[in-house]
């Protein structure tokens, strides 16, 4: 039988590559496991150049830009972003596919900005998903409660360093669209240390676990700053059977920053796991483009316009509490594998959730 780490592997995937699916079907929250993702320091030398860098938004003039993630609390970042999740799960000669595709705006606003810390909220208005399963577009009002949910801000909680450490959702928001959050948040992440090396790892986390990233910084000037990142592997730990590690990890992008701030992101992931006994596979393909297209200083404007959680919560999404009914059954049976097709396979990690 397959582990229940395993398990909970395979409905996190689907939770987060098929979540207007999911969210048709009755679902249960991924339990709470593992701690939150620890971010290893990041490291980085170069010699900054350039005079010092006043930024101009609409006619108003913010403090002295100085850092790649130098932004001040008040400024609005209004991007033009683009999300495309594809899943398919091979069973035998069975395939079946869902294919998620987000386009719209996405809103950054500096909320909060101290000595040590910033934190920014995230949101997504006006957002349009179009759900595609095996060929056949999803009429909108299964996805209305998503891209409904996704319009809500997200605080995301950055050290100076732009490194993500933890998310506070609006209440209410449901653990569907708390994880595909992470997903859309996490694919932005690119810490800069200024003064360390120009390369450097560090441990990520995102809906799906925890992964080791590796960071190459090509520029960086006053306020502007050019880094690549390269997912490795997964390193949360899932084993099956003797201690062999079915999930597979891959990704690479650049993120640009510029007048303190994300300037563009250009993204691309794919996730495997392979379970060759069950003749089971699940591929899982990310990708993200998103580009700056405003920039204006809110700073009048109500910073606390909505009721949040009082509690900050993990990027990592397997770190979800369970607050649904009683967990179903946390084991798959081998003959189940072995004999169903692609969607009998699919509907049952569906009910598992």
């Amino acid at each position: 039988m397959i582990s229940s780490r395993t398990t909970h592997w395979l409905s996190a995937l689907l939770l987060v590559s098929a979540v207007a699916f999911i969210a048709t079907r009755a679902t249960r929250e991924l339990r709470r496991d593992r701690h939150a993702a620890s971010t290893a320091e990041a490291s980085l030398s170069a010699t900054l150049s350039g005079a010092p860098n006043t930024l101009e938004i609409e006619g108003e003039t913010t403090p002295e830009v100085d850092a790649p993630y130098g932004a001040w609390m008040g400024v609005e970042f209004e991007y033009h972003a683009e999300f495309e999740s594809k899943v398919e799960v091979m069973s035998g000669d069975s395939t079946q596919g869902i294919h998620h595709i987000f386009s719209g705006r996405q809103l950054v606003k500096i909320v909060e900005r101290t000595h040590e810390s910033i934190i920014a909220s995230y949101s997504w208005p006006e957002l349009e998903l179009e759900l595609i399963e095996d060929g056949i577009h999803s009429p909108p009002e299964e996805t209305l409660a998503l891209t409904e949910e996704l319009s809500l801000p997200v605080l995301v909680f950055f050290d100076l360093n732009g490194a993500q450490q933890a998310l506070r959702f609006t209440s209410g928001v449901n653990a569907t669209t708390r994880n595909w959050a992470r997903s859309l948040i996490a694919c932005q992440n690119g810490p800069i240390t200024v003064g360390a090396p120009l390369e450097y790892d560090l441990i990520e986390a995102d809906a799906s676990g925890l992964s080791l990233v590796h960071f190459k910084v090509s520029q960086l000037l006053k306020d502007e700053a050019k880094v690549s990142r390269t997912k490795l592997e997964a390193i949360d730990g899932m084993v099956w059977g003797d201690g062999e590690e079915p999930l597979t990890v891959s990704g690479e992008g650049v993120i640009t920053l510029s007048s303190g701030w994300t300037l563009g992101v250009e993204w691309r992931e794919r996730s495997t796991i392979e379970l060759e006994d069950a003749k089971l596979r699940i591929d899982q393909l990310f990708n993200a483009k998103i580009e700056r297209v405003s920039v204006r200083n809110s700073a009048h404007e109500s910073m606390h316009e909505r009721e949040f959680e009082d509690e900050w919560r993990s990027l990592d999404g397997l770190s979800e509490s369970s607050e649904g009914p009683p967990p179903a059954p946390t084991e798959l049976d081998s003959a189940l594998l072995s004999d169903a097709n692609a969607e009998a396979i699919l509907s049952y990690l569906v009910a598992l959730e």
